[in-house]
Order: C-alpha cells, then structure tokens, then sequence
C-alpha cells in the first residue's frame, strides 16, 4: 500500500476530509478505516480487508499527521502545471475578491473549521494565475472555480497552510474565526510562523 509520507503529499482535498469533524460519533477502528480511505484513495471495504498487524503498521507511518505542517511560505509556487503568485495585500485585491474573503470569513464564523473548509476557495482568491514570458511572469485571467478545484485536487498543505496564514495575520480585521484559526496555527507551528512573520513585515497595510 502506497501512503504518504508527509503534509507535501497530502492535497487540501484530503487535509479537508481529515478534519476533525469527520471523525464525531467514530470509534477508534472505523477512525483508522477513514483515514487510510482519503489518504490511500482504497474504498472503505478493501481498507476492512487489510490486517490488524499492517493497520498499526500503517498507523505509525502516518504520525505526521498529529504534527506540524512542514512547509514555508512561498510568493510563486506551481501547481498541476500551472504557476500562481501570491497576493497577500488585500489593498490590491479587486472589490469582488475582496468581499467573496470577508464572506467566506464572516458568515460561516460558526463554524471553528470555517477556513480549513474553504482553503482552497479562500487560496483561488488570493492567489493568482501567472505566466513566464520574454518580458517576464504576466499574470492570466482568473478563472476562481477551476482555480478553487484545481487547488482542492492538487495543492498540497506544505503550500498552502503558510500562504493562507500569511493572509490571516495581514487582516486587520481580526473576526473570532481569524483569532480562533491562528491560535490553532500558532500551537501547531510556531517555528514554521518565523519565515512568515519576515515577509509580513515588508508589506504594509493588510484588509
């Protein structure tokens, strides 16, 4: 069985289905068959037929699941094929991505998973298409659906757990869901924020 070695191999899709919220009413045994079923891509009943013995085997490989994200931020970064920058300055996102952030942000505060649920939506806003040209990287139209699916898909959580912290830690406008998710970031990483924090001091203003 072929698994995962680190977050560099885990996509948001399936960072999204590990959260803790699909593991409610779960014993320990159905715990472990749902998380080699998104990890393995294997259906639910051929991870059943797999033995005790190779279950805890598998179990301990996937420790890094219980640790920090390994991974820095990055301004470019390729996904799929295709390049994308970063635009963390919310002084230069277009009024639509703007409020499609806040909405995302504010009207789903209920939930404590709000922006781990909506990564890869939040990271198609923020993020833009570029490409390599004789005059240098130009930036494409943004197409924020298939971005948003081709982030879900294949971006992985090396990538995109640094940026989306980044963009939290530029809001100015500090919502409970904000301060809730960076605490949970902070504990988790607090050697992997220090890169980050050098980037946000160049940058003024924020949302």
């Amino acid at each position: 069985m072929k698994l995962p070695k680190s977050w560099k191999q885990i996509t948001i899709g399936q960072y999204q289905q590990l959260l803790p919220s699909n593991y409610k009413n779960l014993n320990d045994v159905e715990s472990i068959i749902h998380t080699l079923h998104v990890v393995t891509g294997l259906s639910k009943d051929e991870v059943r037929k797999i033995s005790l013995k190779d279950v805890k085997t598998y179990q301990k490989k996937l420790a890094f699941l219980n640790e920090a994200y390994k991974g820095h931020y990055k301004k470019k970064f390729k996904v799929n094929g295709r390049w994308y920058r970063v635009e963390p300055d919310a002084n230069s996102l277009e009024a639509g991505q703007y409020m499609d952030v806040m909405t995302l942000i504010k009207d789903l505060s209920k939930d404590p998973e709000t922006i781990e649920k909506n990564l890869h939506l939040l990271l198609a806003v923020v993020c833009r298409p570029i490409k390599l040209t004789i005059k240098g990287w130009k930036d494409m139209p943004l197409d924020l659906v298939k971005t948003s699916e081709e982030f879900y898909d294949h971006l992985t959580m090396d990538i995109a757990n640094p940026i989306i912290v980044f963009f939290c830690l530029l809001s100015k406008h500090s919502t409970e869901i904000i301060e809730s998710y960076l605490k949970r970031q902070v504990e988790k990483t607090e050697k992997e924020l220090s890169a980050i924090q050098e980037d946000l001091s160049s940058i003024g203003g924020g949302i």
